[in-house]
């Protein structure tokens, strides 16, 4: 469970890394939290909300680098 939110835990392991991703099980299918764990090393955790509200965006402010346009 995630926030009150039943999940499915699925848990995997790349090199070094451990990964567990929380699915949630009821109403849409949605990535609730990731937890990272690397070496040993202390976890971190990514936990996911807010589905389907829209983001406040404005334009962006100072300088802006235009990739496309960089020196090479």
């Amino acid at each position: 469970m995630v926030d009150g939110t039943p999940a499915l835990k699925l848990s995997g392991v790349d090199g070094k890394d451990e990964y567990t991703l929380y699915v949630a099980t009821e109403g849409k299918p949605y990535l609730l939290k990731v937890v990272q764990k690397s070496g040993g090393g202390k976890p971190e955790a990514l936990t996911l909300s807010d589905f389907d509200k829209p983001v406040k965006a404005g334009p962006p402010t100072g300088d802006i680098l235009n990739l496309d346009r960089a020196p090479r």
